[in-house]
């Protein structure tokens, strides 16, 4: 997976910072950059996948996730679009 660009970034409630991307394939990937020294989840490493459940708890607590960006690209050309 090659990531192109970063949408959001976030703090998790155990304190890992992770970020929404959108890949080359036009995907949405979300991922852990920087566990914090207090995680306890094994799954909270840098570069893996956020679980369902932490993803879970990003849209109960983030209203704005639930708002995507729009694409960076027009889906019809292929074409980087302006961003206003």
């Amino acid at each position: 997976m090659r990531l192109r660009v970063t949408l959001r970034g976030f703090v998790l409630s155990c304190g890992c910072v992770g970020g929404v991307y959108q890949t080359y394939d036009e995907r949405l990937a979300h991922l852990v950059d920087v566990p914090a020294a207090s995680c306890t989840k094994p799954s909270h490493r840098a570069g893996r996948a956020l679980t369902e459940a932490d993803l879970l708890w990003l849209v109960q607590t983030t209203s704005d996730i639930a708002h995507a960006p729009a694409p960076l690209t027009d889906p019809h050309t292929r074409r980087a679009r302006l961003i206003d």
